[in-house]
C-alpha cells in the first residue's frame, strides 16, 4: 500500500525538516488518504483515529474545493463506528463515542450526530418499555432489570 509506505518518509522529514515547504499540506493530504484506505477496509475505528489527528492540524481541511469538510468525512466514519456498535447491541459504547465526539468538536448539529442522538433515546425508550413491561408481569428478576437497564 503506497499510503503505509509514505509513513516514514513523513515522520523522518517531521523529524528533521519540520519547516520544509509544502510539508504542512502534503501531511495533511497524506492522513485523508490513509483514514480513506482504513475506511475502505473497514477499519473505521482507526480511520476516525486518523481523521481526529487530522481535524487537529487543519479543522477546515478539504481534500480538494469541492470536496467535504474532515467534519464530515469524520461524521461518516463515526456513523459507520457506532451502526456497528448497536447492531451488537452494545449501546453503551455508541452512546460513549456519540457524547465524546459532540463534545470534543462541538458537533450536536452535524447530522450524524442529530441521528444517532434520535434513535439511541428510542432504543433506550424501547429498552425501559420493554423492562417495565416484564416488571408489571413479575418475570424481570432484579438481575434482568439491572442488565436490560445497563443497556438502555
Amino acid at each position: 500500500n503506497k499510503v503505509d509506505e509514505a509513513y516514514p518518509y513523513f515522520v523522518f522529514l517531521l523529524d528533521h525538516y519540520p519547516k520544509t515547504e509544502g510539508l504542512a499540506e502534503a501531511r495533511q493530504l497524506y492522513l485523508y488518504q490513509a483514514a480513506g484506505a482504513a475506511f475502505g477496509k473497514k477499519s473505521f475505528s482507526e480511520a476516525l483515529g486518523i481523521l481526529e489527528e487530522l481535524r487537529k492540524l487543519n479543522p477546515d481541511f478539504r481534500a480538494s474545493p469541492g470536496a467535504p469538510t474532515v467534519m464530515t468525512v469524520l461524521g461518516s466514519t463515526a456513523d459507520n463506528l457506532i451502526t456497528g456498535y448497536v447492531a451488537k447491541n452494545d449501546y453503551r459504547s455508541a452512546r460513549m463515542l456519540l457524547e465524546r465526539l459532540v463534545r470534543t468538536y462541538q458537533a450536536g448539529n452535524e447530522p450524524f450526530a442529530t441521528k444517532w442522538v434520535k434513535q439511541l433515546s428510542e432504543l433506550a425508550g424501547e429498552e425501559r418499555d420493554k423492562a417495565k413491561a416484564l416488571l408489571e408481569e413479575e418475570t424481570l428478576g432484579k438481575e434482568d432489570f439491572e442488565r436490560v437497564l445497563a443497556t438502555a
